[in-house]
């Protein structure tokens, strides 16, 4: 597994996809309408995994609970870093930053390689 890292629109996919060499038809993007569960063989790239804890912290579940690191093993996971900037007023907010802290930190457990991308660059930090 690989962690993909870093703030909103800092490029983390299109570095994934180039530094991997990976086509779009590989690339799986979590949304509120589907599910980890949903990502087969076919797919190299999970990006955007914090809709996927998003939508179960709202639903009153841990993400870090219910990931299937083992079913992600082979896969390249992209996250948006969003323990930078003010603490969330709003409760659920709130409850997702310290989820996605969390669910990186498991992550980055379980991986081979963890990438920080600031600017489109890339930086090994593990």
């Amino acid at each position: 597994m690989v962690l993909i890292f870093g703030g909103a629109y800092q490029g983390k996919l299109e570095y994934a996809m180039k530094e991997f060499n990976i086509g779009e038809e590989q690339v799986f993007t979590c949304t509120s309408d589907n599910l980890l569960a949903e990502v087969g063989p076919e797919f190299a790239i999970v990006d955007k995994i914090e809709n996927w804890a998003w939508e179960l912290t709202k639903a009153g579940k841990r993400p870090v609970e219910e990931i299937d690191l083992e079913a992600l093993k082979d896969k390249i996971i992209i996250a948006r870093d969003n323990s930078q900037g003010i603490v969330p007023l709003d409760e659920d907010e709130r409850q997702f930053r310290e989820d996605m802290g969390r669910l990186l930190m498991a992550v980055s457990k379980n991986s081979d390689k963890v990438i920080r991308v600031f600017c489109g660059l890339g930086e090994v930090i593990k």
